[in-house]
């Protein structure tokens, strides 16, 4: 399995949290709408309080040797005034670095809104 672990850095909870994550062995061009491509798993949370983590094993695509995994997704929560929020993140776990499941952010998709 792969551990990947989200924290609040904000001041106020994070409301009807979800998380979506896919796996991939290639970069993707885009990352999936969750609206329009609802597939891939889903995590409820229903809050994640200020500077408080959230760790979740995910199961680990298989992958070819010499292939990095590349984990991405998105995560929606409401802030404490009703107001929607977005977060996409991609991580990069190189082959080399599976066994310590250490991954690093990638260049692109790691935006908040």
């Amino acid at each position: 399995s792969v551990r990947v672990s989200f924290k609040n850095t904000g001041t106020a909870p994070a409301l009807r949290l979800r998380i979506r994550t896919r796996f991939s062995q290639a970069m993707p061009d885009a990352l999936p709408d969750p609206d329009v491509d609802p597939g891939g798993p889903v995590e409820s949370v229903a809050i994640l309080g200020p500077n408080q983590r959230r760790a979740s094993d995910l199961p680990a695509m298989p992958g070819r040797d010499g292939t990095s995994l590349y984990i991405f997704g998105t995560i929606r929560y409401e802030d404490t005034f009703g107001t929607g929020r977005r977060t996409e993140f991609c991580l990069i776990l190189p082959p080399d670095k599976r066994a310590e499941n250490q991954a690093t952010d990638c260049d692109r998709f790691n935006t908040a809104s």
